[in-house]
């Protein structure tokens, strides 16, 4: 399973690195990558098939917000996983994320124990 992560706060993105990588109750073999820039993580899904994104809303070049659009807009990786990860906590937020299309929405400061499961609840839903 591949699962790119986009989050443009270099301190967030090596600690979810460290949590995502560093975890070994995964079920099953995953590759991660890491994106610093929407258009860099855009740029990539143009030539690889990730199994689950886990998107920053708020990412200045290209918010996951307009990568979760395109996706869901694009026949071949509509059904691709999504998670949102972000700072942003309104309902109104969240039900934005989840209208257009997220799986799930995770607030900042997140748990990492509770992200993993929530991550490989869906890889594993998308394995069926």
């Amino acid at each position: 399973m591949k699962i790119a992560v986009l989050d443009d706060e270099l301190p967030m993105l090596q600690m979810l690195e460290q949590v995502l990588k560093g975890d070994k109750s995964w079920s099953f073999p995953v590759e991660f990558s890491f994106f610093s820039s929407g258009m860099a993580l855009f740029a990539s899904m143009q030539t690889v098939s990730y199994d689950c994104l886990i998107l920053d809303r708020v990412v200045p070049d290209m918010s996951g917000d307009s990568i979760l659009t395109w996706l869901r807009d694009d026949p071949i990786r509509k059904n691709t996983a999504v998670i949102m990860l972000t700072s942003r906590r309104s309902e109104a937020d969240t039900v934005a994320s989840l209208n257009a299309g997220a799986d799930d929405y995770v607030t900042k400061p997140f748990r990492p124990d509770e992200l993993i499961a929530r991550v490989s609840r869906l890889l594993k839903r998308q394995a069926l």
